[in-house]
């Protein structure tokens, strides 16, 4: 192999590996500005009371925050159960947002005891609303499943 054949191998290894970061680097600036926009949609209230079209059995307040840098999402989740009129007020709601999809857990203290009422996965649907099922918890006050929508 001669000196010139080893430079063209040398240049061409080279164009192939810029032409390739390049493109990584592009798809990479992407998603971090769709993650970034997912994060901020997500921030506002929702809700799910008023829906003409399905059967609630629950209805819902939530206020979200999340953080644009790391995508933590804390707020409070009101519910009130249309079969046995219970209602939940005022309780803590933790998670992460990664990417479209966020798990949650949702919680209150209560004379320095931690009450856990359970998790739920949220996840958004053609940005404009989000499918809420609940993981684990009692069905007494939350929904299994239900679509949320922005009110604010």
């Amino acid at each position: 192999m001669s000196y010139l054949d080893t430079i063209k191998v040398v240049s061409l290894s080279i164009g192939i590996i810029a032409t390739l970061c390049g493109g990584l680097y592009f798809l990479y600036r992407q998603y971090v500005k769709k993650r970034n926009w997912y994060r901020k949609k997500l921030q506002g209230k929702w809700t799910n009371e008023g829906d003409i079209l399905t059967i609630e059995t629950h209805y819902m307040d939530i206020e979200i925050d999340t953080d644009k840098d790391d995508g933590e999402i804390t707020g409070i989740i009101c519910s009130r159960s249309l079969t046995t009129n219970e209602e939940l007020t005022n309780i803590s709601i933790n998670g992460k947002l990664k990417f479209k999809k966020a798990k949650v857990m949702f919680s209150s203290v209560i004379q320095g005891k931690l009450i856990s009422y359970g998790e739920a996965y949220l996840k958004f649907i053609n940005g404009k609303r989000i499918a809420w099922k609940l993981r684990t918890g009692d069905n007494r006050f939350f929904p299994l499943k239900t679509e949320i929508w922005r009110i604010d």
